[in-house]
């Protein structure tokens, strides 16, 4: 399911504000996460990069 048929889902069963309050927050951070993540690869192949062409190694 995507985020827009969780929220509609919720609206039709009638959520409390609480629940779709903390929905919201997982899908941020699940968001950021992923964003995290991109970085990271993207730190692990400059460092490879740099261990295959400056290092030697």
């Amino acid at each position: 399911m995507s985020e827009l048929q969780i929220f509609e889902w919720l609206k039709k069963h009638n959520a409390p504000f609480a629940l779709k309050l903390k929905i919201l927050e997982l899908f941020q951070a699940n968001t950021l996460l992923i964003e995290f993540d991109k970085e990271l690869m993207e730190k692990e192949r400059q460092i490879i990069i740099l261990r295959k062409y400056v290092i030697g190694s």
